[in-house]
């Protein structure tokens, strides 16, 4: 599958392009391609940045790779790209470039479906609507293993081993509260994104936290807005670092949670959507949110 860039026709025109001096350009759109094919929400890995492997790319003789370095601290200079531990990060990538999204995810799925073999299946139920939901040869593996703390917390709602359907469906109702109409939700490509993400208390929180947001209303395409929007934030969330503390967005309020009380509502809640309750009951009773966003955002992340 081919992997497309957006690039502005004016970019060689841009002020900071022309500060970063001579052959920033050429350099700066070969880190956009090596961030493309094989970096995580805009930060490229060093050894695909390096003088060396640039030059490569770029079809240009190994001893100009002093130029490419020379090239490459003007851009960072400029702010055009961010060092951090020796990786290159551009910023500004989610608002110009949209990484591989769930739909792409969801049509490998769909062929590695077809392509199976009967033997490498498993098949579960069907859901209430008829819709299949086979699982391969890793249901029955996971089958064996001890649950995870937050499958004993939350049961089924974050446990799509158990209850596929009921995944599902709690991910059909998230993306009509975050702006889709029930008629613009495919089913099949929830099946497949959640059998992308085989642990779902991540899925759910992101989706939830967009959810509550209300991202998708107003877009032209909804569904495919949030699929894309979803795997930016898991793709954000997989290089961000670590911290004890946590800032959660829900519409135009924000709730704050300190180290402490982050490791007490994750012990409680475990994740998925009991984290985000959590989350919420603590803007409550700390006073960032009212009682009535919290009574509202308390229905949206009851699960089914």
């Amino acid at each position: 599958m081919s992997v497309w860039l957006r690039l502005d026709a004016d970019l060689d025109q841009h002020p900071d392009i022309i500060i970063a001096g001579p052959y920033a350009l050429d350099v700066f759109v070969a880190v956009l391609r090596m961030a493309k094919q094989y970096g995580e929400a805009g930060t490229v890995a060093g050894k695909y940045v390096s003088p060396a492997y640039l030059a490569r790319r770029m079809l240009w003789p190994a001893d100009r790779a002093e130029d490419i370095a020379t090239a490459v601290e003007g851009l960072i200079s400029t702010g055009l790209l961010v060092e951090n531990g020796g990786r290159l990060t551009v910023p500004g990538w989610r608002r110009y470039q949209q990484d591989r999204t769930a739909a792409d995810r969801a049509k490998r799925y769909r062929d590695r479906k077809r392509h199976s073999s009967s033997r490498d299946v498993t098949p579960v139920t069907t859901d209430s609507t008829g819709h299949d939901e086979t699982r391969r040869d890793m249901t029955r593996q996971n089958k064996t293993q001890a649950p995870s703390q937050s499958e004993r917390v939350n049961g089924a709602e974050n446990s799509p081993q158990a209850s596929p359907g009921r995944l599902v469906d709690i991910l059909a109702r998230l993306f009509v509260a975050a702006g889709c109409s029930a008629e613009q939700v495919g089913r099949d490509a929830l099946v497949a994104l959640s059998a992308a993400h085989p642990d779902p208390t991540v899925l759910l929180e992101v989706l939830g936290g967009l959810a509550a947001r209300g991202v998708a209303k107003g877009k032209r395409s909804p569904f495919r807005y949030l699929l894309r929007a979803i795997d930016t934030a898991l793709a954000e969330r997989s290089v961000r670092p670590e911290r004890g503390g946590a800032e959660y967005e829900f519409g135009g309020d924000r709730v704050t949670v300190p180290a402490s009380a982050m490791a007490s509502i994750r012990e409680q809640a475990g994740g998925g959507l009991a984290l985000m309750r959590g989350v919420v009951r603590y803007g409550e009773h700390s006073g960032q949110i009212n009682r009535a966003r919290a009574d509202e955002l308390g229905r949206l992340f009851v699960p089914l």
